[in-house]
């Protein structure tokens, strides 16, 4: 189908942690992929640079983002803490409260931009424009793009009501689906998509598969092992990934295994395993560290050796289980931290694609068993799960401005959405 005139599309989400980077990130390669004329917007770093007003307004929103942070890398015994449903709905309910004077401005701001086409991947802000009727009479068209597995306290946060009219909401999976049916989004305003994989890792993915299982086979080949840090670097992370070091230090010596680490933008982790580096005398070969306070250089290079590197990986059970189902990468998984992370762990358990790190007794032996590693490969890529997400936004842009009757297209003009304007 072919477009003679391509929407504005901007995308908005909050950067609260390195998944919903990496989740815009796809969508916005699928994007510039097409064609199509796209920015994104990290609403709170818009908030805290707009204006005086603003910088005030997301106050509540950064202060919740602080308290999770805190209890999050912190303390342990938050893994195993969920808050009853009713409960968790009464909580993100009152959040989304408190982003009503941030969703004025928003509001202002949006009205009076070039932009038609409004994806959202992350409810603050947007969120509250349309569950409280702010945002009903802004000329864009609004898609709201959930592509992680998500508890029923959290759809009834990411989901935005409207009726027939409402939001087009594009989830992963069946289940998402269903869930936001029970909180009162309407189902004729929900698509499954599957996840928004990065559309590089998507179309290397066969590739990578084949590396990982060739290299797992070749017990002459010394195990690429990928230690990766979430955005927010919790304690447990750090604790485990210094303990996998440190327990297999002497085998990496001698040739059996590889370490590629990410510890993200966390400078001061990254300071620590470079003397950790230093003081067992292990090369670059050997260990290698990338860390920057450029989280878009993060992604990159995390996904890079995804398809290059890595033949093994221990990480949190974030939006990046996708990437291990993608390429059959074995995962070994750290404590899941929220709703998301917990529901992503069932996902891989029942593919039998994933095992806790916790559970390992004796690290050497366990990865000594290739067999089993190569039964986790298998189990993640052939699940089929729907992984071309970030390719599904862009078709549901592009049916935004297309009406097709027959054998005849016909195009679709937005309104026009510009005009001069100050700041709120």
């Amino acid at each position: 189908m072919k477009i003679d005139e391509k929407p504005k599309v901007l995308q908005v989400y909050a950067l609260t942690g390195l998944g919903h980077l990496r989740e815009a990130t796809s969508i916005k390669n699928a994007l510039d992929e097409a064609g199509i004329e796209n920015d994104t917007l990290d609403i709170l770093k818009w908030a805290r640079m707009h204006s005086f007003y603003t910088r005030t307004a997301v106050l509540p929103l950064l202060a919740f983002k602080w308290f999770f942070e805190i209890t999050t890398r912190h303390a342990s015994t938050f893994n195993s803490f969920t808050l009853p449903s009713f409960a968790l709905r009464a909580f993100l309910n009152m959040i989304r409260v408190f982003e009503i004077p941030l969703g004025f401005a928003l509001r202002r701001y949006l009205r009076h931009c070039e932009y038609n086409t409004l994806l959202a991947v992350h409810p603050w802000g947007l969120g509250a424009l349309w569950s409280f009727g702010l945002g009903r009479k802004l000329c864009q068209s609004l898609i709201n793009v959930i592509p992680d597995e998500i508890d029923v306290g959290s759809a009834s946060f990411y989901g935005i009501p409207g009726g027939k009219k409402g939001p087009l909401h594009l989830v992963n999976s069946q289940r998402v689906q269903m869930l936001f049916e029970t909180v009162g989004v309407n189902p004729d305003r929900i698509r499954i998509i599957g996840h928004t994989l990065d559309p590089y890792v998507y179309k290397n993915r066969k590739s990578a598969y084949k590396r990982i299982r060739a290299n797992l086979k070749d017990r002459n080949r010394p195990l690429c092992l990928g230690l990766y840090i979430g955005g927010t670097g919790t304690k447990d992370e750090v604790y485990r990934i210094k303990k996998i070091i440190h327990l297999l230090a002497d085998h990496i010596k001698l040739g059996h295994y590889t370490i590629r680490a990410i510890p993200g933008p966390h400078l001061e982790f990254a300071q620590e395993l470079a003397e950790i580096k230093s003081s067992l005398k292990l090369n670059n070969k050997q260990f290698e560290i990338f860390s920057s306070s450029n989280r878009d250089k993060v992604i990159e290079v995390g996904h890079r050796w995804f398809v290059e590197e890595i033949d093994v990986l221990f990480a949190k059970t974030g939006e990046i289980i996708f990437y291990s189902l993608a390429t059959g990468l074995p995962h070994i998984h750290f404590p899941p931290k929220g709703a998301n992370e917990v529901e992503h762990v069932k996902l891989m358990q029942t593919q039998n694609s994933i095992f806790e790190f916790d559970r390992i007794l004796d690290l050497h032996s366990f990865l000594s068993d290739r067999e089993y590693l190569l039964e986790l490969s298998g189990n993640a890529f052939e699940t089929n799960y729907k992984l071309a997400g970030a390719y599904e936004v862009v078709e549901e842009i592009k049916k935004l401005y297309t009406v097709t009757k027959g054998s005849r297209t016909k195009q679709v003009k937005m309104p026009s959405v510009y005009t001069s304007h100050k700041p709120f």
